[in-house]
């Protein structure tokens, strides 16, 4: 009765489609077990004096055609590889020389009536500074007084010193 049954599940679509499974993989199986030997090929009578004795078919062409080997046959533009050139390197800029009035820190300004000062810490430590219009600092000459800057001026050249931060409101 086995018989019969096996006969009935090989005539069902899930029976036979599990046979031609079952031997597509003893195919396979067999396939790996058997040993394969490497196609021999024939080396050109040329590349044989300077071809290794074991050379496979790729290498022991390339002595025999450098024109291929260094311009592939189906790309006509490709050049052989070349490693990229390395930019130089930029030479960094020579540090400018400090200004003689970056030293100084407005700490304050005083305007009243008529009189304008100005307080400057310098960032030795050293005593604060008191300076008003049209007095020099440094070779520099102290323009004008706003709210929240110093104008000093030397030559045709200016330079403003701001407070850090604005420390009153806006009006």
């Amino acid at each position: 009765m086995s018989v019969q049954r096996a006969l009935a599940f090989l005539t069902e679509p899930l029976g036979w489609r599990s046979a031609i499974v079952l031997l597509a993989g003893f195919a396979a199986v067999w396939q790996l077990a058997m040993p394969v030997e490497p196609p021999v090929s024939a080396t050109p009578p040329s590349a044989s004096a300077t071809a290794p004795a074991r050379a496979g078919p790729v290498t022991a062409l390339v002595p025999a055609y450098p024109a291929i080997a260094e311009h592939p046959l189906f790309y006509a533009i490709r050049q052989p590889w070349a490693p990229p050139a390395t930019p130089p390197v930029p030479q960094a800029p020579a540090p400018a020389a400090p200004h003689p009035l970056q030293k100084y820190r407005l700490v304050g300004v005083v305007i009243s009536n008529g009189a304008r000062a100005a307080l400057l810490k310098p960032s030795d430590g050293s005593k604060t500074v008191t300076i008003s219009e049209g007095e020099q600092l440094s070779g520099w000459t102290l323009r004008e007084i706003r709210p929240d800057a110093l104008r000093f001026e030397s030559g045709g050249d200016a330079y403003d010193i701001k407070f850090p931060t604005p420390r009153w409101p806006r009006s």
